[in-house]
């Protein structure tokens, strides 16, 4: 499940990555710089405040173009870190080291998961475990 602190840790990850800062993302994509700031991260009032589903597309679409032809421009891909994982299905894995990847899953063992880039029917791919920084099972994806 998705957390107040998880989509904020997200966001600020995918501008690290990308080598800017929250409010640098933020203008890359054509958004107030002030978006993502902490401040704006919890009303007034102490509730947690939800960046809007809208911001978050404009910050994949300026950043994310690394999964073509699979998934295109404006294609919405939602990701699950938590839903169990069954053959074949699709993963995007981010290793400690380097970009991410979509795979599809073969095989867990006790020390390294068993992938095949998607794409690539012939080649497997053994990932130890302690190689990974995280990985999301992809639920549903828009084309």
């Amino acid at each position: 499940m998705l957390s107040h602190d998880k989509v904020w840790a997200a966001i600020d990850a995918l501008a690290s990555q990308n080598g800017l800062s929250p409010s640098g993302l933020a203008r890359l994509a054509g958004l107030d710089p002030t978006t993502f700031n902490p401040s704006k991260r919890v009303a007034g009032d102490g509730r947690p405040r939800w960046p809007s589903t809208e911001s978050l597309a404009k910050i994949l679409a300026v950043t994310g173009d690394a999964f073509l032809p699979l998934y295109r421009d404006g294609a919405i891909v939602v990701v699950s870190p938590s839903a169990p994982t069954g053959s074949e299905d699709r993963l995007l894995i981010q290793p400690r080291q380097g970009d991410p990847g979509l795979f599809e899953f073969l095989e867990d063992t006790a020390t390294s998961i068993k992938v095949r880039a998607v794409g690539n029917k012939t080649q497997t791919i053994h990932i130890r475990y302690s190689a990974i920084a995280w990985s999301a099972r992809i639920i549903w994806a828009s084309q």
